[in-house]
């Protein structure tokens, strides 16, 4: 893949002469971008340009020389991308994505990908509904996933205009065995692992795990109202899609409750340990566009800023700093001006108050 991209590029994009150049990807702490081979910068420390053999050589080095010290025994990590790295998010992002593709390029080139209807076009239009961050999928209106998530055992990608359908998107390599895992703890965990159980044939299945996240669909605990995605609980109700607060932590016997922020006896500065409000309030506004969930929110988090020792009128005096841009804006009647948003501010204010008040009451 990483080859195809540098091809594509010398062939299709003309240099600032308007003739066709062999590009080079130029990289360094701050930016990665494409530069002419005849505007090569000497290579330093912190600046190295590089072309598809040496980027492909890089990676093969890092991945294939990780090793973990644990007290006198050194370990060589042989199998998955070694995480702690700058770059883990990215090559794991990377690997997926080159199934995927292969996956949507044999249906696109297959002969019924434009016949609606045909099995190619729906699981074409299911592809589009699905969204994934790293190891985390989710996939809406498309029941057909389970089916195609994994491919069959040695299934190689096609050629192009071959006409050949993928069986399915993921080596088998991902998959876990079932055997020995508990239903409900399956349906119970949110995160992609790594493992390497035995599977049922006797050959080792080794690398990233797919968990389901929901209950299986003919259990009896299946939910199609919500689903935990991230750090956000997906709804419907009447009024129709909102998100919620989700931390999988919270579901963890003894976790619950636990505190999000710097001990109060920390070294760090002041300005740290109060700043968690202020970034809290910017995430909670992103998140959650219901002004309710918004200041239930922030009233559980100031009351457990407090029951660890924060001072209740510093975290007052950064509540009512914080930015009013970033506060749920309500719809305002035509004409109404400043003075509606100012009113419904103070309500939000007093709202949060009360959350607060809540759940300082109710963990005595």
């Amino acid at each position: 893949l990483i080859r195809e991209v540098f091809v594509k590029r010398n062939q299709h994009v003309l240099g600032v002469s308007g003739q066709p150049c062999l590009w080079l990807l130029q990289l360094s702490k701050s930016e990665s971008k494409w530069v002419q081979s005849d505007q090569r910068r000497q290579d330093t420390r912190w600046l190295q340009t590089v072309d598809a053999d040496r980027l492909c050589l890089m990676l093969s080095k890092l991945v294939t020389s990780t090793y973990i010290k644990l007290g006198e025994v050194v370990l060589w990590q042989k199998i998955g991308i070694p995480m702690g790295t700058n770059c883990a998010p990215f090559l794991a992002n990377l690997y997926c994505f080159a199934y995927e593709l292969a996956f949507l390029r044999s249906l696109v080139h297959s002969p019924q990908a434009r016949t609606p209807g045909s099995r190619e076009y729906r699981l074409i239009r299911g592809m589009h509904e699905t969204s994934r961050y790293i190891d985390d999928l989710l996939t809406l209106n498309f029941p057909e996933f389970e089916e195609v998530m994994y491919r069959r055992v040695d299934e190689v990608d096609p050629p192009p205009g071959s006409g050949i359908v993928l069986s399915g998107i993921y080596p088998r390599g991902f998959r876990q065995s079932q055997a020995n895992i508990d239903d409900d703890l399956q349906a119970s965990q949110a995160t992609t692992e790594p493992s390497s159980s035995q599977a049922p044939d006797g050959q080792q299945d080794e690398g990233l795990v797919l968990e389901r996240v929901q209950p299986k669909p003919d259990s009896r605990e299946v939910s199609t109202d919500q689903v935990d995605y991230l750090d956000v609980t997906i709804k419907q109700d009447k009024h129709g899609w909102h998100c919620d607060l989700y931390d999988k932590k919270d579901a963890m016997p003894g976790q619950a409750g636990r505190q999000r922020a710097p001990s109060i006896g920390t070294e760090l500065s002041i300005q740290c340990k109060y700043g968690v409000i202020h970034s809290q309030m910017h995430r909670f506004s992103r998140r959650l566009r219901r002004s309710p969930l918004f200041c239930k929110a922030t009233g559980q988090l100031l009351a457990n800023l407090i029951q660890h020792g924060y001072d209740r009128c510093k975290l007052w005096v950064k509540v009512k700093r914080f930015s009013a841009p970033h506060l749920p804006r309500p719809h305002a009647p035509p004409g109404a001006g400043d003075s509606h948003y100012d009113g419904k501010r103070r309500r939000l204010l007093n709202q949060i108050r009360h959350w607060q008040e809540h759940f300082l009451s109710r963990d005595k």
